[in-house]
């Protein structure tokens, strides 16, 4: 029963650091976004990463 436990559980999805999440082909065209929003000490998922940007984004400029 313990092999089948594992199995339901979802896989955690891989985190990196800003400096990792930076040199990235996904985010070459928003390096200067990603080194600026995100913070130095912290790990994130690609898809944390995407919502930062997207908040950043879609905010309004006053």
């Amino acid at each position: 029963m313990a092999k089948n436990e594992k199995k339901d559980e979802a896989p955690k999805a891989l985190k990196f650091p800003k400096e990792t999440i930076a040199k990235t082909k996904r985010y070459r065209d928003r390096v200067d976004l990603v080194n600026a929003l995100l913070e130095d000490d912290k790990e994130y998922t690609f898809e944390e990463t995407d919502e930062i940007i997207k908040i950043f984004m879609e905010r309004e400029v006053k």
